[in-house]
């Protein structure tokens, strides 16, 4: 926390940002302000606009964020755990080895898409609504998605 903070704003935020979770009268009073609601809610209002309580606020949710979710790396040093663990089923530790390969990219799915009679399908810059394509091209994005889906499949059944 900010050294500029004095000691009931320091503990403000950190009820604000802790166990009265964002209510303002409440993290003042457990800050240790006194008086009335009204009173707790003119102090919560005063501390939140102090530029100094900002920046506190702001690092606590920060910080809490951070260590709630997960990284890339996390995620990697889980799994390489669950594939390189003896005692877990073959089936967890395939599908682990399986989803880290594919978070570093050794998998790509590639589906080759051609015209009518295999010409080059034209494309523009922008998207097509789809309420715009005939039903000629709309079952067409349907096979071309179909194919698309059944590839991913079978390369989720490998």
């Amino acid at each position: 926390m900010s050294t500029k903070l004095t000691g009931k704003q320091r503990r403000f935020v950190e009820a604000y940002t802790g166990p009265a979770r964002g209510v303002g009268a409440q993290a003042a009073r457990m800050a240790g302000y006194s008086g009335c609601s009204r009173a707790m809610a003119a102090r919560a209002h005063e501390c939140i606009r102090h530029p100094a309580v900002i920046e506190a606020i702001a690092l606590a949710a920060q910080g809490s964020r951070d260590a709630a979710i997960a990284t890339v790396e996390d995620a990697q040093r889980y799994l390489t755990q669950v594939m390189r663990d003896d005692e877990a089923p073959a089936a967890a530790r395939i599908r682990a080895a399986v989803e880290l390969c594919r978070m570093q990219g050794a998998y790509v799915s590639r589906v080759e898409v051609s015209g009518p009679g295999g010409a080059p399908i034209n494309t523009t810059s922008r998207p097509i609504p789809l309420h715009l394509l005939s039903e000629a091209a709309l079952e067409e994005l349907e096979r071309v998605l179909l194919a698309r889906d059944a590839a991913e499949d079978a390369l989720r059944a490998r």
